[in-house]
């Protein structure tokens, strides 16, 4: 907690005035366990609100509000104080298709082109062979465009769905949603994608996803304290919070944000009215029993249908958390200065949704504190059930370096991977030797977890004549390639650096960068990263070399000069 607090710059005085409002005062936590300090840790990261509810056995046990709406007014968060869940707005979205779909209103796996009347897809090749559907869009693996977008405040002037889908009126897009590779073939977070999903929802029923939000999930669950509605319209909610910087200022005008793009980041709700929601899936899932979802809804939006670079992605929700070894479905939301996390078990009705009003690095170290407290003091975990060790033929295709083909933050795999055997144990080293490598573990058939590691299990797979490592699961056809095998004796530049030091390394580096000119291992990140591992590992030499060649590539950053001016000096 010391660097979030250093991070979070010195406004604990004013934080500390904020009054506290608790629905239930259980303590985070089960029978005695020690209490965890919700607002000390709020004044520590200049979170202004924060909300929670625990379910455990398929009920709502405890439930938590802190902090105030709007820093610098006296109005409390309280259990009816509903937040901007940001991209969890994609799961509700999974949801309403799903339901649509079991109302024979729409099908998952028709071209989605034959939905859509306001506006059409962009002519491509890619699509010409195989159509973009519903099923890719809301699986993010359709190949649209448009990762995210910025947020809107009242006075704005904001997009409509297809000005949005044209690329108008957008902050972060100057032109329309395009098609980037073949529907199907890699995964890509798209929620332009998602807004697409959203008009051909409306054209084909004649409603607004809001509207029928409310009719299909939020009225008939009870979830009072939800909307899929905006700012400004007669049907958004009135209790609710603000959007808030690291300074504890308003995010834009008047802190209440706009989302014209609904399906992707349009939800208002609470941690309570979300666990009903998850609730009735993890019913629906267990014996049918669900009142509004149906088990095949429950199924068809839970189920893992792609494996691709996230390693577990089901129809709007997230599948490949881990925590505890248990299995979830999942999803975070990122709106600027708010958002949230909701995380249930597949099995045994059990789940967290949290909510809080500031920027990632203030929400997220107090988010990360309760979840681990809950989990914690429940015991919400069980040991990976390994089988009998695998053959040695499978240990020695697995064994060697593996390049990252899938990088970018859903990939729960670094740039390079190590897998080697030692004492007859398969370990894999995910932190380019920063931190201590981690056991594998044999699911059988030659699969392989880690214990609380994200993602399916994996194993390896042949392609063309090259090795992969590859995700694997039941629900999914084939395999999710994820990692490249290197030739055996190619040697990645960090592990030169390491034995051979810095004239060697930098001369490995400089190879890596001629194929893979964009590489995390070229970034400032990963040069600070081994530098400081290797000074808290008491291996001065090592540090000394990645503070060289960090210098070498970032010559205006301080911290390498310091770094080797610390070691040289010594």
């Amino acid at each position: 907690m010391g660097l979030w607090k250093f991070l979070a710059g010195p406004s604990r005085q004013m934080m500390a005035s904020l009054t506290l409002a608790v629905v239930s005062v259980a303590a985070l936590c089960a029978d005695d366990a020690p209490t965890l300090d919700v607002e000390t840790m709020m004044a520590d990261h200049n979170l202004a609100g924060f909300s929670y509810a625990v379910v455990d056995n398929y009920q709502i046990v405890e439930t938590g509000a802190y902090g105030v709406r709007q820093a610098g007014q006296p109005a409390r968060v309280d259990g009816h104080t509903a937040f901007s869940a940001a991209s969890i707005s994609k799961a509700i979205t999974g949801m309403i298709a799903a339901m649509l779909a079991e109302k024979g209103q729409i099908d998952l796996d028709a071209p989605v082109s034959g939905y859509l009347k306001r506006w059409q897809l962009p002519q491509s090749a890619y699509t010409r062979e195989t159509p973009i559907t519903l099923r890719h869009l809301l699986t993010h693996t359709a190949g649209t465009s448009q990762s995210g977008f910025a947020d809107f405040f009242p006075g704005d002037d904001i997009p409509t769905l297809v000005e949005s889908l044209n690329g108008e009126k957008l902050e972060r897009y100057k032109k329309p949603i395009e098609v980037m590779w073949q529907p199907g073939s890699r995964f890509k977070y798209s929620g332009g994608g998602f807004v697409i999903a959203q008009v051909a929802i409306e054209d084909v029923t004649g409603k607004s996803l809001a509207d029928l939000a409310a009719e299909l999930i939020f009225e008939p669950l009870g979830m009072a304290d939800s909307t899929m509605h905006q700012n400004g319209h007669p049907r958004f909610l009135q209790n609710v919070s603000s959007a808030h910087n690291d300074d504890l200022s308003l995010v834009g005008a008047g802190g209440v944000p706009i989302y014209p793009q609904t399906a992707a980041s349009g939800l208002w709700t609470t941690p309570t009215d979300m666990a009903k929601l998850v609730i009735d899936i993890q019913k629906a899932l267990a014996d049918g029993g669900g009142r509004v979802i149906s088990r095949a809804v429950a199924r068809e939006v839970t189920r893992v249908q792609t494996l691709l670079k996230a390693g577990g992605w089901g129809l709007g929700w997230m599948r490949f958390e881990k925590f505890g070894n248990l299995d979830w479905f999942s999803h975070s939301g990122f709106n600027s200065g708010i958002g949230g996390l909701v995380v249930a078990t597949m099995e045994d009705g059990r789940a967290i949704a949290l909510f809080g009003s500031g920027t990632p690095r203030v929400r997220l170290p107090v988010m990360d504190a309760v979840m681990k407290h809950v989990m914690e003091s429940r015991q919400w975990r069980t040991d990976l059930p390994e089988k009998a060790g695998p053959r040695a033929a499978v240990k020695d295709r697995l064994v060697g370096y593996y390049r990252n083909i899938n990088t970018g933050y859903f990939s729960p795999f670094n740039t390079v991977v190590r897998i080697f055997e030692t004492d007859g144990v398969l370990m894999i080293d995910n932190s380019l030797g920063a931190q201590a490598a981690r056991a594998l573990v044999h699911m059988g058939g030659g699969t392989f977890r880690v214990s609380g590691f994200r993602g399916k299990a994996f194993g390896a797979y042949r392609k063309g004549g090259k090795e992969y490592l590859a995700f694997y699961h039941p629900d999914v056809v084939g395999a999710g390639i994820a990692l490249e095998k290197m030739a055996e004796g190619d040697i990645p530049p960090h592990e030169v650096a390491r034995s051979k030091g810095f004239e060697a390394g930098l001369k490995a580096y400089r190879a890596w960068q001629e194929g893979d000119p964009n590489s995390a291992l070229l970034g400032v990140r990963a040069f600070k990263r081994l530098a400081r591992a290797a000074v808290d590992g008491g291996r001065n030499d090592e540090a000394l070399t990645f503070y060289r060649i960090g210098a070498h590539y970032f010559p205006e950053d301080e911290a390498f000069q310091s770094g080797m001016a610390s070691l040289q000096g010594d």
